[in-house]
């Protein structure tokens, strides 16, 4: 697979990127665009504004999530296997999905980050011991 070269036009910002586009994701309050951007060795990385978010690649990315004005993502990530989704199903269990910010693993078992606009922050379920409680990123 050769490099995908991609053009963005986001209000009167353009963004030039490369690499498969497997999912973007624009900031709500921003000029800011971030990508799931599949490598050429099949593994996955984010991009921010058409170049890499970090210095990350990982074997999974799903449900990446951006902060209103776009200075902050979250994605669940995989190190282990070719996931792309977050299935909740027998056979993706073993993938041991973690919750990465702006390229740091956070420690805990959390679900997907998302965008709440009532917080004004990333957000997602935590569990704590058995309870499972709203979290603020």
């Amino acid at each position: 697979m050769g490099s995908v070269k991609r053009i963005y036009v986001y209000g009167d910002k353009v963004i030039r990127g490369e690499g498969e586009d497997m999912e973007t994701v624009y900031a709500p309050e921003s000029l800011h665009i971030y990508s799931r951007i599949r490598t050429p060795e099949m593994r996955f990385r984010v991009n921010r504004d058409g170049r890499p978010a970090d210095d990350k690649i990982w074997d999974g990315i799903t449900a990446l999530a951006v902060s209103g004005n776009g200075d902050r993502y979250a994605a669940l990530v995989t190190e282990k296997g070719n996931y792309t989704r977050y299935w909740i199903t027998p056979d993706r269990l073993d993938a041991d999905w973690k919750l990465v910010v702006n390229g740091t693993v956070l420690l805990g078992r959390f679900g997907a980050p998302i965008w709440s606009q009532a917080y004004q922050s990333l957000i997602v379920l935590r569990q704590k011991g058995q309870e499972i409680i709203i979290t603020t990123l």
